[in-house]
């Protein structure tokens, strides 16, 4: 025999040099090779074109079944797309396996603090720097929150990004894996502890900042970051990103992912959501403006004076402005609204 090609979930485990299967090339999520990464899945340009042919929303698409990042390309999950060009409805597709009750086993006992990694990444936060290289492809190994994390990217619960400075960034891809985390994670048989106080106070934050409720919203971000952060790390936007992201994970019932950094208007606003397109006639889009040792209302007139909302304009039951700021010598948030329709 000249060639053999395997295929499966997790990469091939290596026991020794002299087992009988040691000279193959391994080609996987984390190290895709030979030009084959187009072979994951569907491209983006395979499903633009896929939409298009069939009458649906190419930007819904992406929303729900992209943000696999192998090599240069952003993948698709191919099971979810054939269903959803068959069925012609957005929703989750998911097939879970039997693999994954391992990883609800460590979430559970919060294996190397993956539980708040965990939670972090169902806010829409990302988790940096995972030392992939480690990982010994071995569900009775799972001692340590890179294994973790490694053996979720080969079940295609997270994305794993090489960035431009040479660091890695970890996060959940799109819609329908957010959904499987949540799901998972509230049901009776295996919700882990914490969890449901957590998505409580989650709802409250939500709906304080839906309602414009100035007062319950600074609770709950002081809240979260007492919770989350300890004082010494909370020293700049990016964890106050952190805490604000954590605080409003609630919202992704009615609001698709949170936008981080994205460029609109005069600049880049912050933090953005999108209602869901069943939900837009009602809510409204979200831009909100960080600040440190500033003012919320320094935040507020940012987004003002820059017109972030215009890129948000039509998305949604008008532009909700949200200013925000952490005040670090009395360790308390302020915020302020404006409401655009």
């Amino acid at each position: 025999m000249s060639l053999a090609y395997l295929t499966g979930i997790f990469p091939i485990g290596r026991y020794d040099t002299q087992s009988a299967l040691n000279n193959f090339d391994d080609i996987n999520m984390l190290t895709p090779e030979y030009d084959l990464t187009r072979y994951f899945g569907f491209t983006e340009g395979d499903v633009q074109k896929l939409c298009a042919e069939n009458n649906l929303s190419f930007d819904d698409a992406k929303s729900w079944y992209d943000g696999y990042h192998i090599g240069n390309l952003e993948i698709y999950n191919p099971y979810s797309i054939t269903r959803l060009i068959q069925r012609k409805t957005f929703k989750s597709y998911w097939l879970q396996t039997g693999s994954f009750d391992s990883i609800l086993k460590a979430i559970h006992h919060n294996v190397d603090g993956i539980r708040e990694i965990v939670l972090s990444l169902m806010g829409g936060n990302a988790y940096k720097d995972c030392y992939v290289s480690q990982y010994k492809n071995s569900i009775f190994e799972i001692k340590d929150k890179n294994t973790a994390l490694v053996y979720l990217i080969h079940l295609g619960y997270l994305t794993y990004q090489i960035l431009d400075d040479g660091t890695n960034k970890i996060t959940i891809p799109n819609e329908e894996i957010r959904q499987e985390f949540i799901n998972n994670n509230t049901s009776a048989d295996t919700i882990f502890d914490g969890f449901e106080e957590y998505f409580e106070k989650s709802k409250k934050a939500a709906n304080a900042l839906l309602e414009q409720d100035v007062s319950k919203l600074e609770e709950s971000f002081d809240y979260f970051h007492n919770q989350k952060i300890s004082y010494k790390d909370y020293n700049n936007e990016i964890a106050l990103r952190y805490v604000v992201k954590d605080a409003l994970f609630a919202l992704e019932k009615f609001y698709k992912p949170p936008f981080d950094e994205i460029p609109t208007g005069k600049g880049i606003a912050d933090i953005a959501y999108e209602p869901k397109p069943q939900f837009a006639a009602h809510k409204p889009s979200i831009v909100i403006e960080l600040k440190w040792n500033k003012s919320a209302n320094t935040a507020l007139e940012q987004i003002i004076s820059k017109d972030y909302v215009s890129r948000f304009k039509g998305s949604g039951d008008g532009v909700l402005l949200v200013g925000v700021n952490c005040d670090a010598k009395n360790k308390k948030h302020s915020v302020e609204f404006k409401f655009k329709k």
